[in-house]
């Protein structure tokens, strides 16, 4: 079966580049004479292992792929392959009430985000959702009435 489908990959891409050349002679200018990419190769344990590593790291794909010099959709299916889940984190009541009291106390959305582990961006919007009034607020603790 794969030797089947090795020999059909190999046939789809001659009629391509014979359908390239073709249509390049037509139109009056040179064909493409550069290779064909070659296939992907499939990462190997250790490889898979780093990315796992890094992912708890930096919880991002984007950044993994950085580090590993591959491309973010095969970090998110060797990921996925293992049982990670890279669906993109949910900021928490929590973090927001966190994050809300980080900014009463004065210090900006940059520290925070290196504080609370998110980034400035997603703090900002954390703190505007704090003053909105768009969570649940603790109750107030101590003194009686």
């Amino acid at each position: 079966m794969r030797v089947l489908q090795t020999y059909l990959n190999h046939v789809t891409a001659a009629q391509r580049l014979e359908r390239t050349i073709a249509q390049a002679e037509k139109g009056g200018r040179p064909p493409r004479t550069h290779p064909l990419r070659p296939a992907a190769k499939q990462k190997t344990a250790e490889q898979v292992e780093e990315m796992v590593g890094l992912w708890y790291q930096c919880h991002n794909v984007e950044e993994v792929a950085r580090l590993v010099a591959a491309d973010q959709t095969t970090v998110r299916r060797n990921l996925r392959k293992v049982g990670v889940d890279t669906s993109p984190r949910r900021m928490t009541n929590d973090d927001i009430q966190k994050i809300g009291r980080l900014a009463d106390e004065g210090l900006s959305c940059r520290q925070i985000g290196d504080k609370v582990g998110w980034t400035h961006g997603a703090v900002a919007n954390a703190i505007k959702r704090y003053r909105g009034g768009q969570i649940a607020t603790p109750p107030e603790t101590g003194a009686h009435q």
